[in-house]
């Protein structure tokens, strides 16, 4: 199968045929495969397909804005070595226990976003191919 990407966003599916092959290994023109929107993809998807994957790409989301937090953290971290360095060492224990927590919660969330996110990717993508399966059986 031959798949391209038009510039209107459309996808076109051409299937080659030996059949439906002239001298030159072409379609004709009367013949043109008919385009496929972006849209149409997710025909099969109910209201609870659209909200496992709204809400799945919005852990997602999440899940990517935690990496800037990280570099936020760290940050605040080097620059309490460096103002903490002349004090006693307790308090820049107690600042290391202060980020060491920071990074714990920022992990933990990590990993629960990104199972959020993944289940409910595909949860939704089964839930469909199943839909596909079925519609498919019928029509044979």
């Amino acid at each position: 199968a031959v798949v391209s990407t038009q510039s209107t966003g459309s996808v076109k599916v051409e299937e080659p045929s030996v059949k439906d092959k002239g001298k030159s290994g072409k379609k004709s023109k009367e013949e043109e495969t008919p385009l496929i929107g972006f849209i149409e993809y997710y025909r099969y998807a109910t209201a609870l397909d659209g909200l496992l994957i709204a809400t799945g790409v919005l852990f997602a989301i999440f899940k990517g804005f935690s990496w800037p937090a990280i570099m936020i953290i760290f940050g605040e971290m080097i620059d309490s070595m460096g103002t903490n360095a002349k004090n006693d060492t307790s308090s820049v224990s107690d600042q290391m226990l202060k980020f060491t927590i920071w990074y714990i919660a920022v992990g933990v969330f990590q990993i629960v976003a990104g199972y959020i996110a993944s289940a409910f990717l595909n949860i939704s993508a089964e839930r469909q191919t199943a839909r596909v399966r079925k519609a498919y059986f019928r029509a044979m």
